[in-house]
């Protein structure tokens, strides 16, 4: 998950987007900006209740179709969030489906961690 993060982070740079190594800044557009934690448990959440990747990834194709996005600016750093989100489709589809509730939880909520904490590495 990390290379790819980064790499899509840098792409979120080279614009302008982030470029900080203040704390409470990487804070505020890892949780607010990016939405990361919430991005990552929606996507464990799916892929716990039996959301297929195709899916998932048709999904993730339609919220990114760059056909919604005005300017080239915006459609590149459209690129570089599908980018993310396809990072921890494929993370969390590579994670195991468990059965009961408990078990889900535990995991949706963890990868929400994870994903936040490669995202706050990533921009130090």
């Amino acid at each position: 998950m990390k290379k790819l993060i980064v790499g899509a982070l840098c792409g979120l740079l080279s614009f302008g987007v982030v470029a900080n190594n203040d704390y409470n800044k990487n804070d505020e557009f890892c949780r607010n900006t990016l939405n990361i934690i919430n991005l990552a448990k929606a996507i464990m959440e799916g892929r716990q209740v039996g959301v297929t990747i195709e899916q998932a990834i048709e999904t993730q194709n339609k919220i990114y179709n760059k056909q919604n996005f005005l300017t080239d600016e915006d459609k590149k750093i459209a690129e570089a969030l599908s980018l993310i989100h396809l990072t921890l489709l494929l993370e969390a589809y590579d994670k195991p489906k468990f059965e009961t509730e408990k078990e889900q939880q535990k995991a949706i909520q963890e990868f929400g961690e994870t994903a936040y904490l490669y995202c706050m590495k990533d921009l130090s």
